[in-house]
């Protein structure tokens, strides 16, 4: 069963940086330069990349 969240973490894995910029112009949209880069941005994407790669690990091995 397809829950809100699995849909979210399944978006996320296939476009991160997509993600996180909708995410953060939601939650944040002070952090987002007038021509659209997001510095913070990058920060979230490695840590969520290393968390993603993490729980795929976890997974394979269950």
């Amino acid at each position: 069963m397809n829950t809100p969240t699995d849909h979210n973490r399944d978006e996320a894995e296939q476009d991160l940086p997509a993600f996180l910029l909708r995410a953060v112009r939601l939650e944040h949209p002070e952090w987002i330069r007038a021509d659209g880069h997001c510095p913070e941005c990058r920060e979230y994407q490695q840590k969520l990349s290393h968390l993603f790669d993490w729980t795929r690990h976890i997974r394979a091995a269950a």
